[in-house]
């Protein structure tokens, strides 16, 4: 909705001191620079998975800011009339109930000429600052290309995605997708450290004028082809853009029926290779019924109306059941991008006009929560609004009510379970001489500041070795110093498959733990097995069976036996349990997985 009434061989020293405490980096490299220095983690899982295990339950749309434009001009943070985004307001999103926002990003007037289309710095800045709040936040982050395209008239007068002109031939398509490639990559390049909770949305609202009601088949065939040319360009950018999750819009105001008509057309969700649909999002709007939604309800002329029926209220149901049987059920995540209702504008209204007004959110909001869709609640600060901009907090009165009505209803409704699927490794992996050695990325330190112990921890790596060294304090009773080691996608199946892992060590003469984390397991109580080491510089070769995983003996994974086929990285770990207090180090080389 716009403005409308609506790693070896790399050498590196890392030394974190106090409480095993490991700070979140907020993004910045010192140098002026807001992305990340390195590589962020990305998940193996799907998006499915992904929102289930992440709690990932409801969310917040910061509308009409950095997708605002000066018409005809340039997209301009405060040309709707909201301030510019701070952290203040994130943290206070984040406060009242909310788990992920939808950054609308217009680019117009900060885009060069053909064929570079080059997207000025300041404006990727800004909006990965933006991405970057949301993140210190501790929330998800979505950004798109969102207000160009040309919906208005005259012609040529908003936004290169000119979709209507290209149906009636008086635009050239081929330029559109060079120009929508171009941004893409460009968008892709600047975020590509960015970690799995930054999520790209392709477009928004696309339509030839019709906000998608009544479209052709053409429609539906350019829409799909643009998708895709949107995907190719993300993914060709490789890194973490391979596997970042990508949502994909359907026509117009992507309701429900138009996006499962596609659907059903095989011309929704664009080819992603090996990916298959895992790591696609389908993005739904739901504004029904309109006239309620986003018509002029002020009474002033118009088919805006203040009242619903009960037919109305039950199709919100059927539709999120549709959408449920169309998607959830087949393992494809959807959110409503947007959805909602004027709170602003009701807020002065009749206390029935107003109880309506909450019990339509809260209708809708429970809905989604109980057939597995994530809903982003549109606020534009003005008609739509419902949270202040200065601090993220409603005010007392109908914006309150349905803050709390939203959240509520997400809160007091049991979503579907969403069960990892087990995914058995091929028969004909190629094992070589019985063993190998894989490709791995091994992740910084992490750890935990139970009962308030002191501790300091270095890791660094010479030669292929990787040494991890610290001290224990006799207070540091519960606490844990780890070290995750991800596989990349082809060294994956031989984890799943493997009958044993093993690996060189020497180091202080102390116990340790190898853990393996798997799909079905979120709540830390990762299934392990023990292993000593030798002080003798040459090391000792540890080998580790599958089948010695064991539960510590809590949490999920004490009422399910270990799987294999459900893991998805390692764990090393130092703790007060194995290591006792003290001075401990830990050299680790030579890891490989045997047939």
């Amino acid at each position: 909705m716009g403005n409308k009434v609506k790693l070896f061989g790399i050498i590196a020293l890392v030394t974190i001191i106090g409480l095993l405490i490991f700070a979140c980096d907020n993004g910045s490299t010192g140098s002026g620079d807001p992305r990340p220095e390195s590589p962020e983690s990305m998940t193996t899982k799907s998006a499915l998975q992904y929102f289930y295990d992440e709690n990932v339950k409801a969310g917040w749309n910061l509308g009409n800011t950095l997708d605002a434009v000066n018409v005809p001009s340039a997209a301009s943070e405060t040309a709707w009339g909201n301030p510019a985004a701070t952290q203040a307001l994130i943290n206070g999103v984040k406060a009242q109930g909310f788990d992920i926002v939808r950054i609308g990003c217009t680019w117009i007037g900060h885009v060069g000429g053909a064929p570079n289309y080059t997207i000025s710095e300041a404006r990727l800045a800004r909006v990965a600052e933006v991405v970057n709040m949301v993140h210190n936040a501790g929330m998800k982050a979505i950004i798109n290309i969102h207000h160009d395209g040309n919906y208005t008239q005259p012609p040529n007068t908003w936004g290169f995605l000119k979709f209507a002109e290209v149906g009636r031939g008086q635009a050239n398509e081929t330029q559109v997708k060079a120009q929508l490639a171009a941004m893409w990559t460009q968008i892709a390049n600047y975020f590509k450290n960015y970690g799995d909770y930054l999520i790209f949305e392709t477009m928004n609202e696309v339509h030839s004028g019709d906000w998608g009601s009544g479209s052709s088949n053409a429609d539906i065939n350019r829409l799909f082809d643009w998708n895709q040319t949107a995907l190719n360009a993300i993914r060709a950018t490789g890194g973490n853009n391979a596997t970042r999750f990508v949502a994909v819009p359907g026509l117009g105001s992507t309701e429900p029926g138009t996006v499962i008509t596609a659907h059903n057309q095989g011309k929704l969700l664009p080819n992603d290779g090996t990916n298959g649909t895992n790591k696609l999002i389908v993005s739904v709007h739901f504004y029904a019924p309109w006239q309620y939604t986003v018509a002029d309800v002020t009474g002033q002329g118009g088919e805006g109306r203040n009242t619903i029926t009960t037919a109305e209220l039950n199709n919100i149901d059927t539709e999120a059941g549709h959408i449920k049987s169309t998607f959830i059920d087949n393992g494809i995540a959807v959110y409503y991008g947007e959805w909602g209702a004027p709170t602003n504008v009701r807020s002065s209204m009749s206390a029935t006009i107003k109880s309506t007004h909450t019990d339509y959110i809260g209708r809708v909001a429970k809905a989604a929560r109980a057939n597995g869709i994530i809903p982003i609640i549109w606020d534009d600060g003005g008609d739509f609004k419902m949270l202040e901009r200065s601090n993220g907090v409603p005010k007392t009165g109908l914006w309150k009510d349905v803050r709390d009505a939203y959240i509520n209803a997400i809160n007091t409704t049991t979503p579907p379970v969403i069960t990892p699927p087990v995914v058995t490794p091929p028969a004909d992996l190629d094992w070589g001489s019985g063993s190998i050695a894989g490709t791995w990325t091994w992740q910084e330190p992490y750890g935990d500041d139970a009962n308030d112990g002191t501790s300091s921890i270095a890791v660094f790596e010479i030669e292929g070795k990787r040494t991890y060294s610290g001290n224990i304090t006799n207070t540091y009773q519960y606490g844990f110093a780890g070290w995750t080691v991800t596989p990349d996608a082809s060294t994956l199946p031989y984890l799943k498959a493997a009958s044993s892992i093993s690996f060189m060590v020497s180091g202080a003469d102390k116990m340790y733990r190898l853990q393996i984390k798997t799909t079905n397991v979120t709540d830390y109580s990762e299934y392990q097995a023990r292993f000593d080491t030798t002080t003798s510089g040459t090391g000792k070769l540890v080998t580790i069976p599958m089948s010695s995983f064991v539960s510590p003996g809590w949490g999920q994974s004490n009422s399910a036996a270990f799987n294999k086929n459900l893991a998805i990285e390692l764990n090393f770990q130092a703790t007060v349990a194995e290591s006792g207090t003290g001075v401990f180090s830990l050299t680790i080389w030579d890891l490989k997985l045997n047939e």
